[in-house]
């Protein structure tokens, strides 16, 4: 059953890939997703150290997801102009 799993969770981060190349904001939700399989496929190994790299990738998207403008559905622009 994990194998299942597993292949879930790498599918869903190959598209969250995908998606981040395309810069769609829907990355950040598919990408949490797959964090979150991959922790619960490690956790049943009883690989707890990967469990908490997975939660630390989990934690980084929501704050990268706040910063993302909900107007434009993109990352914001840097200004580099200066």
């Amino acid at each position: 059953m994990s194998r299942g799993w597993e292949i879930a969770a790498n599918v869903l981060n190959a598209l969250s890939i995908v998606l981040a190349g395309c810069n769609s904001v829907h990355t950040w939700w598919i990408g949490i997703s797959g964090c979150v399989l991959f922790g619960a496929v490690f956790f049943g190994a009883k690989l707890y150290a990967d469990v908490t790299l997975q939660a630390f990738f989990v934690g980084t998207s929501f704050i990268g997801k706040k910063g993302v403008s909900p107007e434009k559905g993109s990352v914001p622009s840097i200004d580099t102009s200066a």
